[in-house]
């Protein structure tokens, strides 16, 4: 069976390193109710975990050069770019 997490990003980090199932499949990238920039995934709770970085780069900033764009969040008054790439290994 399919649920939908949601995984808010930390703005302290240059990047976030998220365990998420294995085959999860992005929905939404937005502001959650308190402003944070997150991520919506269906996952399968059951399957096997892997850890993903994501890099927040603001808008005017450099984009990372391996990243692979997933969305934008806009939390105001700052615009949020999210990129992914993952990390070798399991948690």
């Amino acid at each position: 069976m399919k649920v939908i997490y949601k995984y808010p990003l930390n703005l302290h980090d240059t990047v976030c390193v998220r365990t998420v199932p294995r085959g999860a499949k992005l929905l939404h990238v937005a502001a959650d109710q308190g402003g944070t920039p997150t991520l919506w995934y269906e996952v399968d709770p059951n399957a096997p975990k892997e850890e993903v970085a994501f890099a927040i780069v603001g808008t005017g900033n450099q984009v990372p050069t391996l990243g692979i764009y997933l969305g934008t969040a806009m939390c105001m008054p700052y615009v949020w770019h999210v990129y992914t790439s993952k990390i070798t290994g399991k948690a």
